[in-house]
This record gives structure tokens, sequence and C-alpha cells, in this order.
């Protein structure tokens, strides 16, 4: 972990660019009924009950070092 923190501490060298690499899963869900559209005088019923769809990987990188990036 030194190394990595050590790494960040060096300037900027557009010939060897820092690229940061963060990963987190997210459960995608989805409705298990339809909804019913709303009528006269009639709001829309949703029913709240879901099932678990996938689990994908989200990943993301980006050079925090470069000048114009604002860190976020």
């Amino acid at each position: 972990m030194e190394d990595v923190l050590e790494l960040y501490h060096q300037p900027y060298d557009p010939a060897r660019p820092l690229v940061c690499m963060d990963e987190t899963s997210k459960q995608l869900v989805g409705e298990t009924r339809t909804p019913i559209a709303a009528g006269p005088g009639r709001p829309r019923r949703i029913d709240y009950e879901y099932g678990a769809e996938e689990q994908p990987i989200c990943s993301c990188s980006r050079n925090r070092l470069e000048p114009g990036v604002a860190s976020r």
C-alpha cells in the first residue's frame, strides 16, 4: 500500500500517465408485476415487490494527476 501512496506523490508525467482503477458491483432489480395505469379519479398502481436481475461489475479509470482533470 505504501508503494501506491508513494506513486501518487510523484509529479505528472505525460509519457507515463497514472491510471486509477476502482470497481464496484450493483444489483439490478426488475418489477415482478406490470403496473396498472391510472384511470379517472384513480392514481397509477405499482407493486413494490421486485425481482433480482443481474449483478454487473462497474469499473472506472482516470488519470487524477493530469492537468485539467478535476478530482470528484
